[in-house]
């Protein structure tokens, strides 16, 4: 069975997307409604997948992912994805 994942339509009206680069929104929404996400928003996950996924540089996938650490949305810790607030 598939699972679904809702993002809300303020999801772009949001001040701290609105601030990101269009790859950075891209990144953002993947690490929300990838297919390894789960119920708490923490699940493994590897630099390398996530640039093959995104069809991106490991570079580009590590900056971003201490930017978004930078600012408290996202945690990157012994290769598990910490998304802050996802159950909210």
């Amino acid at each position: 069975m598939a699972k679904l994942r809702y993002i809300k339509d303020s999801f772009w009206s949001d001040e701290w997307i609105e601030g990101l680069t269009l790859e950075e929104k891209w990144f953002f929404l993947y690490l929300l409604i990838n297919q390894y996400v789960s119920l708490t928003g923490i699940y493994p996950l590897t630099i390398r997948k996530m640039a093959f996924e995104l069809n991106s540089s490991m570079e580009f996938v590590q900056k971003t992912l201490e930017k978004f650490q930078q600012a408290k949305k996202v945690y990157y810790i012994w290769w598990n994805v910490i998304i802050v607030n996802f159950v909210k």
